[in-house]
């Protein structure tokens, strides 16, 4: 906390409930499983933090007149509703999203990030009218220019799109234009110095040139890589890892399966100078009927090749418990089918092993992208909040009033929302209580100073 710690200890429940409802507000639960699937898939995976206020036209019936004598009026009447004005957790599309150097190691310590976004003319429309974007009408008869110019990343996005029978020119609309929303330490001023600057264009028009307009002074995106690795932002995917081995995997178990249908449907050889018929007029199906002159054994025999799917199968096995071992899998589970039957040893190192996965990735997703997201979020608040706020959590809490004047404590966040919360705020308690804390007496002696009283009998027994 700053330096009031007696008014910011008395603003904290405030500011907490404030917190606890911007993250509500932004759906940060309902986005996670997608932020987590870009994340294992492509290695890398963004969010934008910024603030939205958006709004709505309501229309209500007023009743006028109706005194005494005087006939009733309705008239319709419209109202301004606003439906979201708080934080975004907004999870970036990674095809989009571009950092430069490549080697960067973090989003603050990069020169360039830029995003590419599609708006229709309405939002330009509204930017201008707000004063951030300048002139838009020098790029009003470039929607088809700015939208469709065959860049790289339509060509890898129309690779996912291909299979429903549509590319990303399809799905635009006649006013969409392609914008540019470019973070990065510019000379603004002339001066030599560069200052964080956000920069917005279509193709090379620039709508909008200024320092960053964020207090934090930072590009508005957290991310969170699967695994780091060297001179490389983006990390790598769970996939990447095993995309080799999948391939493999894939190739022995298919020629397993070529050689099982060998053996399920085995060639047939047949002497067709013993036939009684036409060989053309032959049919292989169940009740059917050959004939021949002679012993059958001697005209028809099956040919099958040898049985290597054995071993097509137990190399893809050994493949298979490679990945899991890559994906963190269990030992204990990798080669099994699923069933009811189970040990309590194995059940024991089943949760053992599945919980430490689990709390390796979860800690690591709250260090990089979810404690600094709360500090986001505080800041943000800090510079958008213009009116008092009444906050009813659910839960039993009670309600809290929060107003901007409240914002203006320094405070460090930390999420504490994994699997091992309870350890670990169990050791934060410890570490807070460990200057003053006395241990407890035992039963029947006196308490230690500074320390609870021990549980003295009732005097007289």
């Amino acid at each position: 906390v700053g330096p009031n710690m007696q008014l910011a200890q008395s603003l904290l429940p405030q500011i907490e409930a404030l917190i606890e409802n911007d993250v509500e507000n932004a759906r940060v639960k309902a986005w996670m499983p997608l932020f987590l699937r870009r994340g294992f898939i492509a290695g890398c995976s963004i969010v934008k933090n910024f603030w939205k206020t958006t709004s709505t036209t309501n229309y209500r019936r007023r009743r006028l007149g109706g005194g005494e004598g005087e006939p009733i009026f309705y008239t319709t009447e419209a109202e301004e509703l606003k439906t979201f004005d708080g934080p975004t957790f907004d999870v970036v599309d990674p095809l989009r999203w571009y950092i430069h150097p490549i080697t960067s190691k973090t989003i603050d310590e990069a020169r360039m990030v830029f995003e590419e976004l599609d708006v229709d003319w309405s939002h330009l429309k509204s930017m201008e009218e707000a004063g951030i974007y300048k002139k838009i009408d020098r790029i009003k008869d470039r929607a088809d220019s700015a939208t469709r110019g065959g860049s790289i990343i339509d060509s890898n996005r129309d690779i996912r799109t291909q299979a429903y029978g549509y590319t990303v020119e399809d799905m635009m609309m006649s006013d969409t234009y392609r914008l540019v929303e470019i973070w990065a330490k510019f000379d603004l001023y002339g001066d030599g110095r560069r200052l964080p600057c956000k920069i917005v264009c279509v193709g090379d028009t620039i709508l909008e040139v200024r320092q960053n307009p964020f207090f934090s002074q930072r590009p508005p995106y957290r991310a969170w890589r699967m695994t780091d690795t060297f001179d490389n932002f983006y990390g790598q995917g769970l996939m990447e890892n095993i995309e080799s081995m999948q391939y493999a995997f894939n190739a022995m178990f298919n020629q397993g399966i070529d050689n099982a249908n060998w053996q399920q449907n085995p060639m047939i050889v047949i002497n067709k100078s013993q036939l009684a018929s036409n060989p053309s007029d032959i049919q292989i199906a169940p009740r059917s009927f050959l004939y021949t002159y002679g012993d059958p054994r001697m005209n028809v025999h099956f040919e099958r090749p040898p049985e290597t799917y054995k071993i097509s199968f137990d190399v893809a096995q050994l493949l298979s418990g490679m990945m899991q071992d890559i994906a963190g899998a269990p030992p204990i589970m990798q080669g099994k089918t699923g069933g009811r039957t189970q040990t309590a040893t194995e059940a024991d190192i089943l949760r053992q092993g599945a919980g430490a996965f689990t709390n390796i990735l979860a800690s690591k997703i709250e260090s990089e992208l979810l404690s600094p997201m709360l500090q986001d979020f505080y800041m943000l608040e800090q510079q958008f909040r213009d009116a008092e706020t009444y906050l009813k959590i659910t839960g039993g809490a009670p309600p809290r009033q929060v107003s901007p004047q409240d914002l203006v404590g320094d405070y460090q966040f930390t999420w504490h929302v994994s699997t091992d919360a309870t350890q670990r705020l169990m050791m934060l308690q410890a570490k807070g209580g460990g200057l003053t804390a006395a241990p407890a007496a035992a039963t029947g002696e006196p308490g230690a100073p500074g320390g609870p009283p021990g549980d003295l009998p009732p005097e007289g027994m």
